[in-house]
């Protein structure tokens, strides 16, 4: 007859010489208010909203993800449940309770509108409930306060680690203190001893399972200041669910060009349009984690430098010509630029845009035509624009004085030239204003409305 006896299993048990690492998870119930949107049109709100926790929410989507979600673009709205319970030896916790209140980007109804979605575990393992809100955050099962409200959740706990076996930090410290290695394997794993067997193939061997190392990823950018982008590559040793995040200076979160996709091993590119950054240096920082929960995590830094230099326009000058009616205006730009240039009159109102158009660097010259145009200071308008955007507006005065005279005939014939024989191409009356342009010998030259001649 055999006989059988249970051995005892590790024990969890105070050690003085492990320093508690406190640790904290506060979260919003509510992680956005969507009672304003229209679910009917999400593509009106969808990519200007984000959830408020930027480190569990991650987690909880990525977990998604790789549980029936897999790339997918969610938005997790509420988390109206998140407890532990059953405590074991120790204070630790071994069960756990989360519900995720989410919405999917492409799961609707037959009218359009977005259909709500929502995922409950109750009572699972608490290792299911940590590996969803991230190990590094919940860093041990030790929960020493919990409490929710109408609007938040708060669990704080202390330790860091599965609470039996060996603890590094403990080991370290009691090194430090003088104890030998059986000392301190002897209270890590008491009632054991240690052989040492010769020979190949003595004895066993007994393979420990590690955590695997967080996710190794590389990164390099590509600054296209002609176009605002910077082009973001990755590369990624197995397939993860990524997130890449530009931050400012202050470390405050601009942008976001991938946002909890799932990617595949290998190489892959993002985009980040740099319009509305100013000059600066600029922090890229992706997270790439795993379906077991590892996380790797790399920045990179990137430097903003566009063209801020407006287009110069130097050397304006304005000449008119009453002969032609019309004036001629020059100027030098120091770059390629889109160049336009309007006339206004007195009151701002704009009576001619002369030029619309790219040109290139060096002197221009364009010509107003103000045959229409009565005496009067009018106001040329040069503005220059670059490929950057940076534009530069200069404005001169031009002063047109036409002479006007008063016929005291009773009748005057216009010729079409210094000939009295030529063709009569229109009459004056005695007492009507016309417009003299030149006087050439005994004629002047004149205008009256549309009619051009010689008297």
């Amino acid at each position: 007859m055999v006989k059988w006896q249970p051995l005892a299993y590790l024990s969890i048990k105070e050690d003085f010489y492990d320093p508690k690492t406190s640790w904290e998870i506060t979260l919003d119930k509510q992680q956005i208010d969507l009672s304003k949107m229209d679910l009917a049109k999400p593509e009106e709100w969808w990519t200007s909203l984000e959830e408020k926790d930027k480190t569990v929410v991650p987690k909880l989507k990525a977990w998604l993800k790789n549980n029936g979600y897999a790339q997918k673009d969610i938005k997790i709205t509420e988390i109206p449940l998140l407890t532990f319970s059953d405590e074991k030896t120790g204070g630790r916790v071994t069960k756990g309770s989360i519900q995720l209140n989410f919405y999917v980007r492409d799961l609707v109804d037959d009218r359009g509108k977005l259909l709500p979605q929502t995922v409950r575990l109750t009572n699972v393992s608490a290792s299911k409930i940590r590996g969803m809100v991230g190990q590094e955050v919940m860093k041990s099962y030790l929960v020493d306060h919990s409490s929710s409200d109408h609007s938040k959740i708060s669990i704080k706990g202390s330790g860091y680690g599965h609470g039996v076996g060996l603890s590094q930090f403990g080991a370290k410290n009691r090194a430090e203190a003088g104890q030998s290695y059986l000392d301190i394997l002897g209270f890590y794993y008491p009632d054991t001893t240690i052989e040492r067997e010769y020979g190949p193939g003595a004895g066993f061997k007994t393979d420990l399972v590690a955590k695997s190392e967080p996710n190794s990823v590389s990164m390099k950018a590509q600054t296209d200041h002609v176009n605002d982008e910077v082009g973001i590559t990755y590369s990624l040793k197995e397939n993860t669910v990524v997130t890449l995040t530009i931050k400012d200076s202050k470390g405050k979160s601009i942008a976001t060009p991938v946002r909890d996709q799932t990617m595949k091993k290998g190489t892959h590119s993002a985009i980040w349009n740099t319009k509305a950054v100013s000059n600066g240096t600029y922090k890229a920082e992706i997270s790439a984690m795993d379906r077991n929960g590892n996380e790797g995590l790399a920045t990179m830094p990137i430097k903003i430098s566009k063209d801020t230099s407006a287009p110069k326009i130097t050397e304006v000058k304005t000449s008119g010509d009453y002969s032609t009616e019309q004036a001629n205006i020059t100027y030098i730009i120091n770059e390629n630029a889109n160049v336009t240039v309007e006339i206004k009159n007195s009151k701002g109102k704009v009576v001619g845009i002369l030029s619309e158009r790219p040109f290139s660097k060096g002197r221009q010259s364009t010509t107003w035509d103000f045959k229409n145009m009565s005496s009067g200071i009018f106001t040329v308008t040069i503005s220059a624009k670059d490929k950057s955007d940076n534009q530069k507006t200069i404005s001169t005065k031009i002063s047109i004085r036409k002479t006007t005279g008063i016929v005291t005939a009773s009748e005057l014939y216009i010729k079409e030239n210094r000939n009295a024989s030529s063709e009569t191409v229109g009459n004056l009356y005695r007492d009507q204003s016309v417009t003299i342009l030149a006087q050439q010998d005994e004629w002047y030259k004149v205008k009256k409305e549309a009619k051009l001649g010689m008297y």
